[in-house]
């Protein structure tokens, strides 16, 4: 549903306004609670990678764990294939759905119920929101969502398609980061166990039962993730593209309608309901950083506009 919010004099198109509404701030707090339980599902899945590793290289010292070992890679593997990864990708789904909510609120873009389903319901928002809240105190840093300092003088068409880049641009960045840390950490870890391997002089035999079978959930998880990052990443740097020509061309005075606007919305839901999951401590280390950059090239982009 639309706001009733109306935008001050310092606001042209309302999204500062309405994105600081309360029942929006409501809509980031359960979002992102949403995410952070679908996030712990993700360290658990990466702590047990290491847990096994840690289990083989133990195994080297006191042979007796090998089986037992094995056996505890086979459950977890099983557990994450039934029940793990299922649930994560349900919260995550949960999680787009209502950033959706948001978006089209504070946007002022049409629910799409084809592509998203039916609304969140408010208990479900009310729910997420009040966890967030017991968690972190309070909204005060989901404030200012859209927070680029030329954004409430541009008029809703242009200041939406600013918007939707942000997007884009900020989880492009975010998943060629992960992406690369990831790899290094898959690739660090087998390392460690193909070295320990040799160094326990362990026939071949023995290798692959007590360390290939060990390391394939490390494998597979680290493969799963590099190449999802990856994937996204792509599809979100063909998104910032076409979000930046639509701008570029409003100035030669095309008209930029809800529909185009809706249509390239339509994609960042696509992609956030099959998003892969980023750590915390990732998204706040490169946060500011990430920012800055951002808000310079949309102001770099609105200076071509106008000089076009």
């Amino acid at each position: 549903m639309i706001s009733s919010s109306q935008p001050t004099i310092t606001d042209k198109n309302g999204i500062a306004t309405r994105q600081d509404a309360d029942h929006n701030l409501r809509k980031l707090a359960a979002q992102r609670q949403l995410y952070s339980d679908a996030k712990t599902l993700l360290q658990s899945q990466f702590l047990a990678v290491v847990f096994f590793q840690a289990v083989f290289l133990l195994s080297l010292l006191w042979p007796e764990l090998k089986s037992s070992g094995i056996g505890m890679a086979v459950a977890y593997a099983l557990l994450d294939l039934l029940w793990q990864t299922p649930r994560q990708k349900k919260l995550r789904s949960k999680a787009a759905a209502i950033q959706e909510a948001f978006d089209c609120d504070v946007l002022v873009l049409p629910w799409k119920s084809t592509q998203a389903g039916e609304q969140p319901r408010a208990e479900e928002i009310e729910d997420a929101y009040r966890r967030f809240v017991a968690r972190n105190g309070s909204v005060r840093d989901l404030k200012a969502w859209y927070d680029d300092p030329r954004l409430p003088e541009l008029s809703l068409d242009i200041a939406r398609l600013v918007c939707q880049r942000t997007n884009a641009v900020w989880d492009s960045r975010l998943k060629h980061h992960f992406a690369g840390w990831m790899l290094g950490a898959t690739l660090g870890i087998c390392a460690t166990v193909v070295l320990a391997g040799l160094l326990g002089d362990m026939s071949l035999r023995d290798f692959l039962v007590s360390a290939v079978t060990p390391l394939l959930p490390a494998i597979l998880f680290g493969a799963r993730q590099v190449t999802d990052s990856r994937d996204t990443a792509t599809r979100q740097e063909r998104l910032e593209a076409n979000a930046a020509r639509l701008i570029l061309a409003a100035s030669e005075g095309d008209t930029i309608s809800t529909a185009q606007a809706r249509a390239l919305q339509d994609e960042i839901l696509d992609i956030r309901s099959r998003n892969p999951l980023i750590f915390d401590w990732i998204y706040r280390r490169k946060r500011d950083e990430y920012a800055s950059l951002i808000h310079a090239g949309t102001e770099d982009m609105l200076r071509r506009r106008a000089s076009a």
